[in-house]
């Protein structure tokens, strides 16, 4: 490899393509390398499972000492990946002791005092967006300038820990010139990652991409870090940003030299209904023959669902999240609320359309009763006798930044997950939820999980063997 200027690595959390393992790069990551490598800066976005799949053991440090960058930064995005993000850092620091580790992502920014009070290996995390910071702290590095001048950078100097001033937050400008997704940065490549991302989210062989036509969110659901109040808290982010149908054509432009078979797209809201409309009506007039995935959050209405059906004829499939059985705790929980009778009515016109369905339910939240979990049960029997859906279990473990964290009393919680530590120990408990409700204790939620997990599999077909224990 040439030399760079800096390195982005994914660390997994497993060693599989299920979504709690965090196969997948964060998106952002695409972002962070086009904008400096529109500045001129070099850079490369490696996949470590994936390398080191294809080329064996010790092929990090090769590829570290090749590229001799400035700088190598790690995504923590997602909580689950904290442990081994911090024995990947820990192993790169002690082979490359000179060279600045620095993290960024959802957790990284809410954590980044204790994780550079703790962890000495760590040079810096940015918090929030990180492009300018990023492109101001590679100059700094290279020209030996002041990192107190880098915004949004937390680091330490002389042992004490600076938090420089947040004050960059991605706008609509930048946005618009972004030139998403920069495959040919990949490392070991692009095919290995393509096919990776089709086996995760579509459940399919072939070559797929995330694209996401936002930043931030409008919902506010209690359990969630990427709610609207978590993104004003991370990123000083007041509002969702939308892209223009202008600039995402340029984007599937891309994937349509690149060969792209799928696209998913994983965030749809009320307020993101125009600009998909307008995007599915450009795609159709060129005749992108593409499958797709959405995960819509609030339920699409009958004409969303048939322009859906009729832009990805090759495959389409809408995720939704009803979550629980109980019309009234979901309206307690979530933004975008419907009702069961609502969603059974909407499953009968996707069918129709031909649209493929997933739903996903989920069991320990604030407020949620016995009779609550009975109905998320029956629900679930329900739907599998009368459509043709696929239905899985989510379990929730608790994100850093979503309102059920910050504010657990107010919700009638009892936190035991409070400090990054717990996220990285590998003794942190026989039940990894992190918290109890005024109804359920930790190991009546990992229970429930269990026989959530076996409804979703059989129905009522079978007694799931975990009543046994209740």
């Amino acid at each position: 490899m040439q030399p760079q200027d800096i390195l982005f690595f994914h660390i997994t959390a497993g060693n599989s393509t299920e979504s709690s393992d965090i196969p997948l790069i964060p998106i952002g990551t695409f972002y962070l390398a086009d904008y400096l490598s529109r500045r001129r800066w070099k850079c490369r976005i490696v996949h470590k499972r994936l390398l080191e799949k294809r080329e064996g053991q010790g092929s990090v440090e090769n590829l570290v000492a090749a590229a001799r960058p400035l700088l190598l930064g790690i995504d923590l995005h997602w909580h689950y990946q904290s442990r081994p993000v911090l024995e990947f850092a820990r192993r790169i620091k002690k082979r490359f002791p000179s060279l600045p580790l620095v993290l960024g992502g959802s957790t990284a920014t809410f954590f980044a005092e204790e994780i550079l009070q703790t962890s000495s290996f760590i040079d810096a995390v940015v918090r929030g967006d990180a492009e300018a910071p990023l492109a101001s702290l590679l100059k700094a590095v290279r020209s030996g300038g002041d990192w107190g001048l880098v915004p949004n950078l937390v680091w330490r100097r002389a042992q004490k820990v600076i938090c420089n001033p947040q004050t960059h937050v991605y706008c609509e400008k930048e946005f618009a010139q972004a030139r998403y997704p920069c495959l040919d940065l990949l490392v070991p490549g692009k095919e290995a990652y393509l096919d990776l991302t089709a086996r995760a989210v579509i459940g399919k062989e072939g070559r797929a991409v995330i694209y996401n036509p936002t930043r931030g969110c409008s919902g506010s659901c209690v359990f969630c870090g990427g709610s609207r109040g978590a993104q004003k808290l991370l990123y000083g982010r007041e509002r969702l940003l939308v892209a223009d149908v202008a600039g995402a054509m340029r984007t599937f432009a891309i994937l349509k030299k690149e060969g792209v078979d799928f696209v998913f797209f994983p965030l749809h809201v009320p307020q993101t209904e125009r600009f998909y409309l307008g995007l599915f009506q450009r795609l159709r007039e060129e005749r992108f023959g593409l499958g797709a995935r959405m995960d819509s959050y609030h339920l699409p209405d009958p004409a969303f669902i048939e322009t859906f059906a009729s832009t990805f004829k090759k495959f389409s499939k809408i995720v939704l999240s009803p979550d629980t059985g109980s019309d009234h705790l979901r309206k307690k929980i979530r933004t975008f609320y419907y009702s069961n009778e609502t969603l059974m009515d909407r499953l009968g016109v996707f069918a129709d359309a031909g649209v493929e369905v997933d739903l996903h339910f989920s069991t320990g939240f604030p407020y949620e009763t016995p009779a609550d979990f009975e109905k998320t049960l029956k629900l679930i029997c329900v739907l599998k006798r009368r459509f043709p859906v696929n239905i899985y279990s989510s379990s929730i473990l608790l994100d850093p930044a979503s309102s059920m964290y910050l504010e657990p009393r107010r919700y009638g919680c009892v936190m035991r997950r409070r400090d990054f530590s717990v996220f990285t120990s590998r003794h942190s408990g026989s039940f990894p939820w992190g918290y109890r409700t005024k109804s359920f204790g930790e190991r009546r939620i990992s229970l429930m999980n269990k026989i959530l997990w076996h409804a979703c599999r059989d129905g009522c077909e079978k007694k799931s063997p975990a009543l046994a224990e209740a």
